[in-house]
């Protein structure tokens, strides 16, 4: 069976269920593309390193502290 793309505008449609797969590998993938955006930008910035190692901490852990 062919793995399920959601941006392949074919893929859309078949059914609610595949539907829903597509929903959630989409909205995955674009929650993924922004941690790697704001690791990014954290990176760049002139935080001092123990402040920037918190903040990707905190982004890499869903916002959690341990």
């Amino acid at each position: 069976m062919k793995q399920l793309n959601w941006r392949n505008p074919d893929d859309w449609g078949k059914s609610p269920l595949t539907d829903r797969a597509l929903q959630q590998n989409q909205a995955r993938d674009e929650a993924l593309e922004q941690a790697g955006e704001q690791i990014t930008n954290i990176i760049k910035s002139d935080l001092p390193q123990s402040e920037k190692e918190s903040a990707v901490w905190n982004i890499l852990n869903g916002g959690k502290n341990e």
